[in-house]
């Protein structure tokens, strides 16, 4: 707003409004954050409470098979869990309230 003077350390950020792009799901941190990302969207009702219960699930499938490879093993179903889990994510990326 233009006449109303601003301290210096204050500054208007102009952006699209379009927030951060998706993270990639490549580490069990990114996993969780993605967790946090989908209780707040429930909380806010951008999601039902049928789909935060898949994404649980799929997390809780993803971070198992992110244990297991901790443990030195390469579990060949983790790519495929993280794209179950990314598509279960994608849908509710920008969406307003259900």
């Amino acid at each position: 707003m233009k006449g109303i003077p601003r301290p210096e350390y204050l500054q208007l950020l102009r952006g699209e409004g379009e927030g951060r792009p998706p993270e990639r799901l490549d580490s069990p941190q990114a996993v969780t954050r993605a967790l946090v990302g989908a209780t707040a969207d429930l909380l806010l009702r951008r999601i039902t409470p049928p789909e935060a219960s898949s994404i649980r699930s799929q997390v809780e499938r993803v971070l198992h098979l992110f244990d297991l490879v901790a443990l030195g093993n390469e579990p060949p179903a983790l790519q495929s869990e993280l794209r179950t889990l990314e598509a279960l994510l994608h849908p509710r990326r920008g969406a307003g309230p259900v």
